[in-house]
């Protein structure tokens, strides 16, 4: 949709004298920048879902590597919206997502689309604060339901990479 953005915003804006209420809403919405900048953000923020759902779609037997990568996704996102100080070394769900621990705006991961985007229009702050308040709550939204979701804790998961061919000669009587 964001290669045809151009595209609709044209076709949509055409119809001005169109008394359809959709086509107007439609045009307004092409037309409103929040609109825009969350198409954006959403595009670069849901690509490691995406490659995570992709990954485990496929014929190969990836169980093995389950644990890791839920627990690489969790801490991915967490990157997204906290210093790597406030994540390193603590257990993912004992990592505290209050806004006291988060980045600054300038800082959050949201593309470098969205990032070109926001530089580009000029935007009044209160605009500005609504928008980087909405990416806040899309982090910590996805990393609350990720964390319930995800089974983490499960030591049968967890015990599952002793199947992988690659870390078989890590393994040891005592490991075992």
């Amino acid at each position: 949709m964001l290669n045809q953005w151009p595209a609709l915003q044209a076709y949509f804006n055409s119809y001005e004298d169109e008394t359809s209420v959709k086509v107007r809403d439609l045009a307004g919405y092409l037309n409103d920048p929040e609109i825009k900048f969350d198409f954006l953000f959403l595009s670069a923020a849901l690509k490691p879902l995406v490659a995570f759902n992709t990954a485990f779609q496929g014929e190969g037997v990836l169980i093995h590597k389950l644990h890791n990568e839920m627990t690489r996704l969790v801490k991915r996102y967490l990157g997204y919206i906290l210093p790597a100080r406030a994540i390193a070394n603590i257990p993912v769900r004992e990592v505290s997502l209050g806004q006291e621990h988060q980045l600054k705006n300038e800082d959050l991961f949201i593309g470098a689309e969205a990032r070109a985007f926001l530089e580009k229009e000029e935007l009044p702050s209160v605009t500005m604060t609504k928008i980087y308040q909405t990416v806040r709550d899309f982090y910590v939204e996805a990393i609350r339901k990720l964390l319930k979701a995800f089974p983490l804790d499960s030591p049968l998961l967890q015990d599952l990479d002793a199947l992988d061919p690659a870390s078989r000669l890590d393994l040891s009587p005592e490991t075992g």
